[in-house]
């Protein structure tokens, strides 16, 4: 599986994910999703941390 992320906002984000064999071929499919991080006590968007912002730069796209 490779996962990396396409976009990261301030309060959302967006990654794409790719299910592959072991040797990257083939691809059985392509898919992304959108996630939004909430405040547990408001229900509102929050900002990222910096930890997870740091983390996230190591999520790069693969080459297809």
């Amino acid at each position: 599986m490779h996962l990396w992320l396409d976009r990261l906002g301030r309060t959302g984000l967006t990654y794409g994910f790719r299910p592959c064999s072991a040797d990257g071929t083939p691809t059985y499919a392509h898919g992304a999703r959108v996630l939004v991080r909430l405040d547990v006590a408001t229900l509102r968007p929050a900002p990222w941390s910096e930890c997870f912002r740091d983390a996230g730069r190591a999520l790069p796209r693969p080459a297809e």
